[in-house]
């Protein structure tokens, strides 16, 4: 039949390519965008010492790193995730729209989480958390369908698959537990609740090496979505 249209792309269709490469094109353009979340033009006195450096730019900085890196960090697991994936098809490539979502406005919740004249507002704290949960909530979501779907070059065991999603997903809990801290503690506490993730993700994969090795299971990085 003519014109017949394909609903799913090996990885040697460079159709495949094309979906990879505009991906990787909308993050690097978020990266690229959170530098304009930085503005001190209006407070010149800020370079006066590093003590009112920080008063003027010390929520701005913090939310530009957190949010830098959420994004290469899922740019890094999303490079990792594709590079086991045998094929794609149109739905995964829905998903992966509405992942980039989140990622495009990520530099738009930055700015307004580091915003010096509304930071100790709860909101645009909940907003960026918000964010940063929806971005793990569609990359689990990938995860999932790509093993549901058969799009995996190798599968892995229900084991893996259900450790693998749950470490996809460990940031969105972090992120809108901490929603509550902002409201009833401190907006400040609660970004500062997000790095929590940093000895998180140590220990899982250390213990996901150890159940690993006792259950004689080796697998690659390219296998692994965390």
């Amino acid at each position: 039949m003519a014109g017949r249209v394909l609903s799913r792309y090996s990885r040697d269709n460079s159709e495949f390519d094309r979906a990879v490469a505009f991906i990787d094109a909308t993050f690097a353009v978020a990266l690229t965008l959170l530098v304009t979340t930085l503005d001190i033009s209006s407070n010149p006195s800020a370079w006066d010492n590093l003590g009112d450096f920080y008063d003027s730019m010390g929520s701005q900085v913090l939310s530009f790193a957190i949010s830098f890196v959420v994004i290469a960090g899922y740019w890094l697991a999303h490079y990792r995730l594709f590079a086991s994936f045998a094929a794609i098809d149109h739905q995964l490539i829905v998903v992966n729209l509405f992942m980039l979502a989140s990622i495009v406005l990520l530099p738009f919740t930055t700015e307004t989480a580091g915003n010096p004249d509304i930071n100790d507002l709860p909101l645009p704290t909940v907003v960026l958390a918000v964010n940063v949960a929806a971005v793990s909530t569609a990359f689990t979501l990938i995860y999932v369908m790509a093993h549901r779907r058969g799009l995996l070059r190798t599968d892995p065991t229900q084991h893996e698959f259900q450790w693998g999603a749950a470490i996809c997903f460990i940031p969105a809990i972090v992120f809108l537990a901490s929603i509550p801290i902002a409201y009833w503690v401190d907006p400040g506490y609660a970004q500062l609740s997000w790095l929590s993730l940093v000895p998180i993700n140590v220990i899982l994969s250390r213990v996901s090496s150890r159940d690993d090795r006792s259950r004689g299971i080796h697998q690659g990085p390219a296998g692994d979505p965390g």
